[in-house]
């Protein structure tokens, strides 16, 4: 007979006909009094304990033992008790039933004790610290071990030398060799602990882990979304603001079956590619998740999000995916930033417990996943100097007026947004002030305020949202000061920027990204081009002078507005713009272009579209994405009439997970071998 006990962080090993316990923990050998023939041992019964400061008893004619993920629990069957290392107390276990023929008991013990159930009602109504109750399995066939309802584990006292298989409603948990009553053993190489010459099987992948728990994770590898990954207990673990390389104290704030989510705790060991991040909100705001790794990282971990997706989601293992393209600047690259007002701010650790009462006012960015905690900022630096100074000017003037805040629950209050929007062409600003109500004698004011503060303002528009939904897009906008507008350039081409018109956010990046979308295009000055999701016109007009023919598809009005005045700026004239829904648009194309380009949001390619492509038929496609994943699923769905070539993802947004690609696809042929199933040309 034997058994296993995790009182604490190791393992403990009872040999019962040798009469010792090994300890690993206090690295010496606990005595066993032998009292009588029949059931009674006691453990730590020469002056000593266990690590946990109690005895234990148990009954010798059954043992197993239960691996609820990190730890062992060991039921002592005498006392009917279990030890739990998780919780370092006991769980009871009750007894039900009368079958006979239980497995690991002796002849009078089946007789006795058939059936255990653990965390049975009947005694203390407690449940493993996994939240399940476990019933024992009750027979045993040859070496395989069968498991009945919910049971997950059992050890019982007398094994063959073969095979044990567990499993769990018919799917296999863990295959390993059992360690085997009576089996040989040695003391360890260090001369302290005692090892057996047989496996432990001392693992089950799909239990254990808590919820609270607090765990050490060495960090392998980044996920999309800007987490660290670890694996613990046979689970992926995700954990924020961690970077591979790290070794990170975790808690555990949600777990399923495979995976569990965790919160960084403390940085045991640092990773040799972790920084000291320049932003003293870094962690805290929603703007970045990187700035702690080097930027060198950054591009390798985004190139590999796109391949992963790509071999996973889209089963394009085999598409070559080029070195991230960076961004030639690492801060101050953002053209665009949008504040949030909020009558409640967030306050930062060092901002606990000092005994002042901030003033109910905060003007900065959300904390991450929240819509309602607003952090309160004196810089950023994804913005321009400029864009500080105008972020200053404006909290100091909204909180000397006698206006409030709007609150983000009460929906009460005057001061809703702050958007700045800067030219890199020209240097100016635009300032956007979103309020809930009208007032032209405060934004005159600011503006004469702003004017005096920096002279880089060129024009400010006060856009009025008395709704409750938290968008910074008024349902009128007034203009204060300028012409509403600022003038931007990418390549040669000149764009009108207003307020709420769409714009590259990285200027520069979004010159490198079209050069790449059309270089992918392949074009003469020949071909008819098609681009889907047009926007203000950006791609039409910036392929304008390698085209014969441009035509845009847009679904909102006052974008489709902007591409024809920003042509008639450009002295463009071979840019059409169709307003309506793509999967509409579409049907009425009446002819097949050279080149398709499609640029769509987050989402992708709705499945209409991606059908009608595949209708349409054009020679060559570009697919421009901000999202690795449907990126993959277009791509895979675009597979029977379409090959992807090359995929170059584009940094736009440093210091963030976020990673722009550009794919080339060329229609396959209809007898081409590497075309599963081979498209047809014609219907």
């Amino acid at each position: 007979m034997v058994f296993f006990a995790n009182l604490g962080v190791n393992l403990h090993i009872c040999l019962c006909g040798d009469l010792q316990v090994a300890s690993a923990q206090t690295l010496d050998f606990l005595d066993i009094d032998k009292k009588s023939s029949f059931p009674d041992w006691k453990l730590g019964s020469a002056g000593k304990s266990f690590p946990d400061g109690h005895e234990y008893g148990f009954h010798p004619e059954m043992v197993f033992f239960a691996n609820l993920g990190v730890n062992l629990h060991v039921c002592l069957c005498g006392e009917l008790q279990v030890a739990s290392a998780q919780t370092l107390d006991f769980l009871d276990i009750g007894q039900t039933g009368t079958r006979r023929g239980a497995v690991g008991l002796s002849g009078e013990a089946v007789k006795k004790n058939p059936h255990f159930r653990i965390g049975n009602r009947i005694m203390l109504d407690k449940i493993f610290p996994d939240g399940n109750e476990y019933k024992i399995a009750t027979y045993f066939e040859g070496n395989m071990l069968e498991v009945l309802h919910r049971v997950n584990f059992f050890m019982p006292a007398r094994l063959d030398p073969k095979r044990l298989t567990l499993r769990r409603h018919g799917r296999t948990l863990w295959s390993k060799e059992p360690l085997l009553v009576g089996g040989s053993f040695k003391r360890h190489p260090s001369g302290n602990a005692l090892s057996s010459t047989n496996q432990l099987p001392i693992r089950e992948s799909c239990m254990g882990l808590r919820k609270g728990q607090h765990i050490e994770l060495e960090i392998v590898k980044a996920a999309f979304g800007g987490r660290g990954i670890g694996h613990f207990e046979g689970r992926v673990v995700f954990v924020p603001h961690a970077v591979p390389g790290d070794l990170v104290q975790a808690r555990i704030t949600k777990k399923k079956q495979n995976w569990a989510e965790a919160r960084f705790e403390g940085l045991l060991r640092p990773s040799p590619d972790r920084i000291v991040p320049p932003c003293p909100y870094s962690g805290y705001c929603g703007g970045c998740q990187w700035q702690h790794l080097k930027y060198e990282r950054q591009l390798l971990y985004k190139r590999s999000f796109v391949a992963e997706n790509l071999a996973h989601i889209g089963g394009l293992s085999n598409v070559a995916i080029h070195e991230v393209l960076p961004s030639p600047a690492r801060f101050g690259y953002r053209n665009k930033m949008e504040f949030s007002f909020s009558d409640r701010p967030w306050l930062l650790p060092h901002q606990m417990g000092r005994g002042v009462d901030l003033p109910p006012f905060a003007l900065g960015l959300h904390v991450p996943g929240t819509f309602f905690k607003i952090i309160d900022l004196d810089a950023c630096l994804l913005q321009g100097e400029e864009g500080n100074t105008i972020l200053s000017a404006v909290k100091g003037f909204a909180r000397q007026s006698d206006l409030p805040p709007y609150g983000l629950k009460s929906h009460l209050g005057f001061w809703r947004f702050l958007t700045v929007r800067r030219s890199d062409a020209s240097g100016q600003w635009l300032v956007n002030l979103v309020t809930a109500q009208s007032r032209p004698d405060t934004m005159r004011t600011l503006a004469a305020t702003l004017m005096e503060r920096t002279g880089a303002v060129a024009t400010i528009v006060n856009n009025i949202h008395s709704g409750k939904a938290s968008v910074a897009i008024g349902s009128r906008e007034d203009l204060v000061s300028g012409e509403g507008f600022l003038e931007d350039r990418i390549g040669s081409f000149r764009f009108c920027i207003s307020a709420n018109s769409f714009f590259q956010t990285n200027t520069a990046a979004a010159e490198i990204l079209y050069r790449t979308a059309a270089r992918y295009a392949g074009l003469t000055g020949k071909e008819t081009v098609l681009d889907l999701y047009s926007g203000t016109g950006t791609i039409p007009i910036f392929l304008s002078g390698e085209a014969a023919r441009v035509t845009g598809i847009e679904i909102n009005p006052s974008a489709i507005e902007d591409a024809r005045r920003n042509c008639e700026m450009n002295r463009v004239q071979n840019c059409r713009f169709l307003c309506g829904d793509a999967r509409e648009v579409l049907k009425t194309i009446g002819e097949v272009p050279d080149v398709l380009i499609v640029d769509p949001p987050r989402a992708g390619l709705h499945q209409d579209v991606l059908q009608q492509i595949l209708d349409l038929k054009p020679e060559r496609l570009v697919y421009v994405s901000c999202n690795p994943s449907t990126l993959a699923r277009d791509l895979a769905l675009l597979g029977p009439g379409y090959e992807t070539l090359e995929v170059q993802p584009v940094d736009m947004f440093p210091h963030t997970y976020h990673v722009e690609s550009v794919a080339r696809l060329a229609r396959r042929r209809r007898f081409s071998p590497a075309a599963s199933p081979p498209f047809p040309d014609s219907v």
